[in-house]
């Protein structure tokens, strides 16, 4: 499976808007358009932690929206 490299920077702390929403709605918004396409893996919680600048917690709450959503499946030493 290939992995994903992100290029830009979606989070922003000043907008109103939550920041694990700001991050799923970049994430569902690579899946949907094929940015990021079926199989491919997503770094770990850590990787996206330091890429996007936010706290695992909102890594956290942002993978779990995409997938309560059906959009990503998640486990244990998966990506």
């Amino acid at each position: 499976m290939k992995t994903y490299q992100f290029e830009e920077r979606p989070v922003d702390p000043s907008k109103s808007l939550p920041l694990h929403h700001q991050l799923s709605a970049h994430l569902r918004a690579q899946i949907v358009n094929h940015s990021l396409p079926p199989g491919t893996l997503l770094p770990s919680e850590a990787q996206l932690q330091e890429r996007y600048g936010v706290s695992r917690s909102v890594v956290r709450q942002a993978l779990g929206a995409l997938t309560s959503e059906g959009l990503i499946d998640r486990g244990r030493g998966r990506g």
